[in-house]
This record gives structure tokens, C-alpha cells and sequence, in this order.
């Protein structure tokens, strides 16, 4: 045997030699098992480090609550201010819980601050008095009460309060969503103060009744204004046209009467009118043949009369248009033919003449000529 191979061969070997060969064998696997025992111990530091930051975590959001303590004492005060037989929103509502998690409650996730409260459809009832808690959230943004019964409430001397608080304390910039749909209210209509920023307005099937407040106009951010089935008389006021952000304008089922003003001419954001359901008498009003925007237009059921205005700049794309149960009269105009969009067009029970031409758009499902 080569002495090579002697080398190799353990069994050739001496004991001295041996040793002298397992020797660096011995040192590399105590090198490896020592650095396998520090990236251990190292995953295990790092493993209780972050638990302890969860644990601490947890810890310190379930002792810090979201919602003020004050805040939540105004909405357990509105609770009890009303009466309810079976209000699964406010049922849950207990002290020393975060109100923030409260049910038809909203708060801002960095401050806390309530801007958010929607207490539809739940059952309540009572009167809303001028000192109600209601009015204790200065960063509140949108409110909703739709489909309750406030029966006796009139809400005019409690949202005048609400409109100084508005001031006092910057709400105006704020406040933007106000629903109160379907509510028992009577009272006259509330006033706005300047330069307020509500966006949405919702007091419609209420009995708001009297005419509409020349204050209207400061409501120059307004975009959806929903006033159906109320009270409402007299005429609409000029100051309407300042309206200019508006696109949805929901006044049917009044007792709006005399002559529909031309206020119309700024309010080209509009995509929806609606007048039916009064008593207008008088022309349609050129004005509203300049919105360019219009996609529904209702005037039906109401006094107006004389020819059916031409458009001017615009009312080039509307897809309904419900002019029916007027005295409208003189001869159907032809340009109604000429409105590619159209799906549903109604002029019955007036007093036109005249043969309606063939129509360009390919989906009018609907239409009359007069009778």
C-alpha cells in the first residue's frame, strides 16, 4: 500500500495520528454548533421583542379610547331625550364604552371628534327642544334622522341655534350632509347663515311648510337639495340662482303657485329638476333651455301654459322629459324629434297641435302628443 493510502485509512493509522487528523474535524463542527446557537438565540430575542410590542400595544390601545369623554356623554344625553320602542342603533349605546364604535356613529380616526351621526329608521320619537344635545358636536359633517317621529317638534328654533353654533364655532366650514327625511315636523323653514358648506339637504316628506327663505341662496356649495312633499308655497325666490354647485333639485309635491322665475340661467351643473306636482302657472321659462347638463326635466301637474320654448345654448341631451297635465298649446315643436337621447318623453293632456315627427333616438319608450 502506498503510504497515501496509509493516510487515508484510519486503521493504518497510529492513536497519535489520529488524533491529530480528527482535530479539525472537531473544531469546525464546534464552530458551526456555536454559530447555530446564536442565530437561535437571536430569532428567540427578536421573537419576544415583538411580542412584547403587541402585548404593549394592545395594553395601551384598551386603556386609551377613541372618543372624548364629553362626546360621549352628549349621545348617551340624546338617548335618553327621546323615546324608542325598539331602537337596535342606540340600544347598545352604555357608558364606558368608546362611542366611536357605536352603532349610526362616525368619529374623525384622528381626533376622536364626532362628525358623523346617523340615527335613521330607528324608532324615535319625542320633541327636539332648542337645547337638545343635538347641537353639541361642533365638527359634526353629516347628520340623518330620516324616518322617525318628532312629532310636535318645530325644528325652526332649534336649527337656529344650530346655524349660531354653525358660527361660534367654525361649523359652517364643516357641516355638509343634513338629512331629515320623513319626518312629523312642522314649523317654518330654517334659516342659513352665510357661508356655510352643505353639500347635501334633505328635509323632504316633512311638514315644513310657508315660502322658501331668501337665506336659500347662501347655500352656495349645495349640490343635492331634496324638498318633496312638504309644505312649501308661494314662489321660488331669486336668490335660488346662486345655487351654482347644484346638480339635483327636488322640488315637487308642494304648493308652489304664480310664475316659475328665471333663475335658471347659472345653475348649469343641473342634471335633474323636478316642479311637478304644484300649482306653477305662466311659460316654461326660456332659462331653463340653457342647461346644458339637464338629463331629466319634470314640470307635469301644474298650471302652465302657452308654447313649449325653444333651446338656446343647451338642453341638447336630456333622456326624459315629463311636461303632461299642463294648458300648454300651439304647435308641437319639431326640434323634440331632433334629441337623440331620448327614452321617455310625455306631453299628453295639454292643449298642442300638430303631428310629432319621426324621433332620432333609437330607445323613446314613451311619449304623447297633446290631446
Amino acid at each position: 500500500m502506498r503510504a497515501s493510502d496509509a493516510r487515508l485509512d484510519p486503521m493504518k493509522l497510529g492513536r497519535s495520528e489520529q488524533q491529530s487528523q480528527l482535530v479539525p474535524y472537531k473544531y469546525e463542527c464546534t464552530r458551526h454548533h456555536s454559530l447555530i446557537s446564536s442565530q437561535f438565540l437571536l430569532l428567540c430575542f427578536l421573537f419576544f421583542l415583538g411580542c412584547s410590542q403587541l402585548l404593549l400595544s394592545s395594553s395601551f390601545s384598551n386603556s386609551t379610547k377613541l372618543c372624548p369623554h364629553g362626546q360621549a356623554l352628549s349621545l348617551l344625553q340624546l338617548k335618553n331625550s327621546f323615546y324608542s320602542t325598539s331602537s337596535l342603533k342606540t340600544e347598545y349605546w352604555k357608558e364606558g364604552s368608546d362611542c366611536c364604535s357605536w352603532d349610526g356613529v362616525t368619529c374623525d380616526s384622528v381626533t376622536g371628534h364626532v362628525i358623523e351621526l346617523d340615527l335613521s329608521c330607528s324608532w324615535l320619537s319625542g320633541t327636539i327642544h332648542s337645547n337638545s344635545a343635538l347641537f353639541h358636536f361642533p365638527h359634526l359633517q353629516r347628520l340623518n334622522l330620516a324616518f322617525n317621529n318628532f312629532s310636535g317638534s318645530s325644528l325652526s328654533a332649534g336649527f337656529g341655534r344650530f346655524s349660531s353654533l354653525m358660527i361660534s364655532t367654525s361649523l359652517t366650514r364643516d357641516f355638509q350632509n343634513l338629512h331629515l327625511m320623513a319626518l312629523i315636523l312642522c314649523g317654518n323653514f330654517p334659516r342659513f347663515s352665510e357661508n356655510n358648506s352643505l353639500i347635501d339637504l334633505d328635509l323632504s316628506s316633512t311638514n315644513f311648510g310657508g315660502e322658501l327663505p331668501t337665506s336659500m341662496g347662501n347655500l352656495k356649495s349645495v349640490q343635492t337639495l331634496h324638498l318633496y312633499y312638504c309644505q312649501f308655497s308661494g314662489s321660488i325666490p331669486t336668490s335660488l340662482e346662486n345655487l351654482t354647485q347644484i346638480t339635483f333639485l327636488h322640488l315637487e309635491k308642494n304648493h308652489f303657485y304664480g310664475k316659475i322665475l328665471n333663475v335658471f340661467d347659472n345653475l348649469r351643473n343641473l342634471i335633474l329638476l323636478d316642479l311637478s306636482g304644484n300649482n306653477f302657472s305662466g311659460q316654461i321659462p326660456s332659462s331653463i333651455g340653457n342647461l346644458t347638463n339637464l338629463d331629466e326635466l319634470d314640470l307635469s301637474d301644474n298650471q302652465l301654459e302657452g308654447a313649449i320654448p325653444s333651446p338656446v345654448n343647451g338642453f341638447s341631451s336630456p333622456s326624459y322629459v315629463d311636461l303632461g297635465y299642463n294648458l300648454l298649446n300651439g304647435i308641437t315643436p319639431s326640434w323634440l324629434c331632433t334629441l337623440p337621447s331620448f327614452v321617455e318623453l310625455d306631453l299628453s293632456n295639454n292643449k298642442l297641435t300638430g303631428h310629432i315627427g319621426e324621433f332620432k333616438s333609437d330607445s323613446l319608450g314613451g311619449g304623447g302628443g297633446g290631446d
